[in-house]
């Protein structure tokens, strides 16, 4: 293949890029006629105080004495949003696709995992 015909790509982190674990997105139609995806993660309640007490030499020990959790009401989960993400109709369907796929190659490896036990 000749130089003309061919471009390379450079793959280059930004300075805000980490990963992040995703359980769930919300989102839909924008009026710009985009996509809007709010990526969240959902995890328990979480803990406000623990008290422990200490060890003769001055450690921790491993039960905590009490645990304490904000009154909030009923029980919660909290869906800390990780990320946001404005795309086009068409390169959502693109990912889209690109997830299902990548699914598909985790579920044939587990598959194969699960035949040589």
């Amino acid at each position: 293949m000749s130089d003309e015909n061919r471009i390379n790509f450079r793959y280059v982190q930004s300075n805000e890029y980490r990963v992040a674990t995703v359980t769930g997105v919300w989102g839909g139609p924008t009026p710009n006629s985009e996509v809007f995806a709010s990526f969240f993660c959902e995890l328990p309640q979480p803990l406000e105080t623990e008290a422990y007490r200490l060890t003769p030499e001055g450690g921790i020990e491993a039960d905590p004495l009490t645990r304490t959790r904000r009154d909030e009401g009923g029980a919660w989960i909290e869906r800390r949003i990780e990320m946001g993400l404005l795309i086009t109709p068409d390169r959502a369907r693109i990912i889209g696709e690109w997830l299902i796929s990548q699914a598909d190659k985790v579920d044939k490896l587990r598959e194969g995992a699960r035949d040589g036990e």
